[in-house]
């Protein structure tokens, strides 16, 4: 079902859909029978705050509606829970339910005026959008109701025709959907036409993609010579795989098509030999592709050349040995799909630059049996101090869970925090830290250093208590690395060296604004359509 509403896009929500998503949840929890099982997906974390918001009011003023809530909250079938919620498109992955309601969410900005809705869709725009929208509308067992303030002529133009090598966007299946659903719900023979010449444009310039790609590229003729060993020995083999410098020479799929690419194999010339710059360079990239779930093997071409059955044999049991490793999450520029990932490279150069991990202080503290917000400030400040010299540059939160931890106390509540920023403070006048923001630094530290938080419990993993120097730094390594990168390739890469597998839109956002303020300070330029770091840096 479409329902159309008329709503506008504001501060990241529109509340007219809200107040008919509420409405709909009223009426369909209000019929006699079965109800079915209901969620609500939202394009944004803030339009599903917004929904919520709406839910908790009604619910506060209307016994009736707060009893529906709870017991549709509730539900179970067997021990499975299949209770009501409201997610967004970055948090519903896994979830089903007999009855979706999405909220698209964006809309115009100014009240009657189609043409103010801009073409930006929050998590859609991005590279792999495209599996986002699929993931929200594939929630549904039984049906969905789309509800949208977009008028579906400005989401792209793809009902209009799309231009020969022109990349299909996520935008784009979004418009097909769009038109799709308002033709079924309407049983319009025109719309229904509509939509069928616009599927009919997305399939045929699909195929002309899938054709184009199957066209193989090589970097070298050893690089061709590895790719037709390979071929003639049974493997599937694609070439130059991925975007900008991110490019893997050859990539070799795994049997099950589901599971994606079993190894990457970079081909390295004389050039990777005769240039430290270059070899510094790949070690780094080799670093970020790893950190992506990519398992690489280098064949070297002086090798080859010399002995090319010894080299394939060690190429055939890299890839062999790819098989036993369990399947994670890889990705090139936000591509995904399933591998089976390897805890090392294979052959890889024992040179090779690694990102170190976080580590955490280990405190030793004894309270004499006061209570936490009773330690003198003078203690508290050295065990503040204790935490910042380990663990510099820390988020003072962060700080107070070390110290609560290591005194054995569960929730720092409002007493402990206060006696733990008066020592902050303290600590701050002695000159033995300095705080800027909410972030400790050691006294010493002018740059922070790159560390993976992979190993850190949930609690500790995200990436507002990360400083901004920090996140900066590892923005500096993939843009050099990549020798030139699409700039909205850069936060999916940049998390992933910080230790994070997915990027949400909210620390998309985050990096982002620190890509900006680099482009600013002309740490970072912009050349064309790639981000480069400048010649000095």
């Amino acid at each position: 079902r479409f329902h159309r509403v008329n709503g506008i896009y504001e501060r990241r929500t529109n509340r007219a859909e809200a107040r008919h998503v509420l409405n709909l949840l009223l009426y369909l929890w209000s019929q006699p029978g079965k109800v079915p099982t209901i969620g609500v997906v939202t394009f944004n974390k803030e339009q599903e705050g917004l929904i919520e918001e709406e839910i908790a009011r009604r619910a506060s003023i209307d016994h009736n509606f707060r009893s529906l809530l709870e017991r549709e909250k509730e539900r179970k079938s067997g021990e499975k829970e299949v209770g009501f919620f409201v997610k967004n498109l970055e948090s519903v992955q896994g979830d089903e339910r007999d009855l979706i309601i999405f909220s698209t969410t964006f809309a115009p900005i100014e009240p009657g005026n189609p043409a103010s809705m801009r073409r930006y869709f929050g998590p859609l725009t991005h590279s792999g959008g495209e599996r986002r929208l699929n993931v929200a509308v594939t929630r549904a067992r039984d049906g969905i109701i789309v509800v949208t303030s977009m008028p579906l002529e400005r989401i792209s133009d793809i009902h209009t025709g799309i231009e020969p090598g022109q990349k299909i966007k996520a935008r784009d299946y979004l418009q097909a959907y769009m038109m799709y659903a308002d033709a079924v719900s309407n049983a319009d023979g025109d719309r229904t036409q509509r939509w069928l010449n616009c599927a009919a444009r997305l399939s045929s310039h699909e195929r002309d993609i899938g054709n184009r790609s199957a066209i193989r590229e090589f970097d070298s003729e050893f690089e061709e010579q590895v790719y037709d060993r390979l071929v003639d020995a049974g493997w599937a083999v694609d070439t130059q795989v991925g975007q900008n410098n991110f490019k893997i020479d050859l990539a070799v799929r795994h049997p099950d098509p589901a599971k994606g690419y079993l190894l990457g194999i970079e081909c390295d010339g004389a050039t990777y030999h005769s240039s430290r710059y270059a070899r510094d360079r790949d070690r780094l990239r080799q670093q970020v592709l790893e950190g992506q779930g990519w398992r690489i093997h280098r064949v070297w071409s002086t090798d080859w050349f010399r002995n090319p059955e010894r080299e394939l044999k060690r190429v055939v049991e890299a890839i062999e040995s790819a098989k036993s490793y369990r399947p994670t999450n890889q990705t090139i520029d936000g591509d995904q799909s399933k591998i089976k990932r390897a805890d090392g490279g294979v052959h890889q150069d024992s040179s090779s630059q690694d990102v170190s991990e976080y580590i955490l202080a280990e405190l030793s503290v004894s309270t004499h049996g006061l209570e936490l917000h009773t330690i003198p400030r003078e203690t508290m400040a050295s065990w503040v101090t204790e935490v910042v010299n380990v663990e510099s540059p820390v988020h003072i939160q962060e700080v107070g869970r070390r110290i609560a931890n290591a005194a054995g106390v569960a929730k720092i509540g409002a007493r402990i925090q206060e006696t733990l920023l008066e020592a902050t403070r303290y600590a701050a006048r002695s000159g033995e830290i300095r705080v800027q923001d909410q972030f400790l630094w050691r006294k010493d530290m002018e740059q922070p250093e790159l560390r993976d938080r992979s190993n850190l419990a949930n609690s500790s993993r995200k990436l507002e208590l990360i400083a901004l120097e920090e996140i900066a730094i590892a923005v500096h390594m993939v843009v050099k690395v990549a020798y030139g990168i699409q700039q909205r390739d850069v936060p999916g890469l940049a998390v992933r060296l910080l230790g994070f597998a997915r990027v949400t839109e909210d620390m998309r956002s985050r990096v982002e604004w620190v890509v900006d303020q680099m482009i600013g300070e002309r740490r970072l330029v912009v050349r064309g359509s790639l981000l480069e770091v400048p010649d000095r840096a």
